[in-house]
């Protein structure tokens, strides 16, 4: 059996570059819309998914520097980042511990930024608030979520979440 250990180390890249002065990153929670049905037959409520439909993607980014990554990220452009992940797993089996290099690539906007608190003899905390258009995710080199909202695209684990209401808008 093989149980997961967590990340060893990460890199958020743009261009194939490192953005400088990135401390965490918050990845967006995909969250789906939903509606509230009641009445006969539902002992009471049930809040019921909408095909294909999701509520905005957030991306929240702590910086260790003011001046890098923040303000490159916060000049109103979109910016194609991917993050690239090195989580370990301990193998049971072969007690031995394996690393999987996952990657997820996202397409960002700033709708906030903090350059932080100034005080002796302290870190640079900056921030960023970024809108996330595309979400792609890869684990072992296969794409396990891949999210366009512009182009109508939900796949999870290859079924295509969103080709029924594609094809009842005649977009298929």
């Amino acid at each position: 059996m093989v149980f997961p250990n967590g990340h060893v180390d990460y890199a958020l890249k743009e261009n194939g570059t490192n953005l400088i002065g990135v401390g965490k990153v918050k990845t967006p929670e995909v969250k789906y819309k939903t509606v509230n049905i009641e009445g006969a037959g539902i002992m009471g409520g049930m809040e019921i998914p909408l095909t294909g439909m999701i509520d905005p993607m957030n991306v929240e980014i702590d910086f260790t520097s003011v001046t890098d990554g923040v303000m490159k990220l916060g000049d109103g452009k979109w910016h194609d980042v991917a993050l690239y992940d090195a989580f370990q797993y301990f193998n049971n089996e072969t007690g031995e511990e394996e690393l999987e290099a996952d990657r997820i690539e996202m397409s960002i906007r700033a709708v906030r930024t903090n350059l932080g608190t100034v005080a002796t003899a302290s870190p640079a905390d900056a921030s960023g608030g970024y809108s996330c258009r595309k979400l792609k995710v890869y684990k072992n080199n296969a794409v396990i979520m891949d999210l366009d909202q512009l182009a109508g695209k939900h796949l999870v684990n290859g079924v295509d979440c969103a080709a029924k209401l594609r094809e009842a808008l005649g977009m298929m």
